[in-house]
């Protein structure tokens, strides 16, 4: 399977630690193609680190965070027409250390499911309106859903909002 990955970075002092490095190129040896959004200004040397696993880097301050950065990524995925390239488009963000484990056995378990979305986490506390949901920090999508002209506006209909529970409850 051929994945897409949109990994939304940032950090107050504009550096990529090695947790983030480590993360990009275990999803790079899993054959995905990574857009690195960055809501930070990174100096070419901290960007440097990340070259030999990332297709496109964008490094600017949106204030978006991550749901800005996926919109980013998405955006430039569509500009650049490459989405059709793939078969699947993940949402990533480094708000975790990963991986734990090769990601080779979960992504080889994910792939022989007929299923047009997923994520690591299904969060089913009390918050947010006490609706489950899938955490953003990982969700993938299949081309059925990401090719849709329904996810394409939502996508692109992200904004900053105010609260964390704002956030889960308009995008998770």
């Amino acid at each position: 399977m051929r994945r897409l990955v949109i990994f939304a970075h940032y950090d107050s002092l504009n550096r990529i630690e090695k947790y983030v490095e480590i993360y990009l190129k275990e999803l790079f040896k899993n054959n995905a193609k990574i857009i690195f959004v960055s809501d930070s200004e990174l100096p070419l040397i901290e960007q440097k680190k990340i070259t030999d696993y990332t297709e496109k880097i964008i490094a600017k301050h949106h204030g978006e965070y991550d749901f800005g950065s996926y919109k980013i990524g998405f955006k430039y995925c569509l500009d650049s027409q490459i989405l059709k390239e793939f078969d699947e488009l993940i949402f990533v963000n480094d708000s975790c250390y990963a991986p734990l484990a090769p990601f080779e056995k979960m992504f080889s378990a994910m792939d022989s499911k007929n299923i047009d979305f997923w994520g690591i986490t299904a969060n089913k506390t009390k918050k947010a309106n006490n609706i489950p949901h899938i955490q953003s920090f990982f969700l993938a999508f299949r081309k059925n859903v990401f090719m849709s002209e329904y996810f394409k506006k939502f996508v692109l209909s992200f904004s900053k909002l105010n609260t964390k529970e704002d956030i889960i409850n308009e995008y998770e």
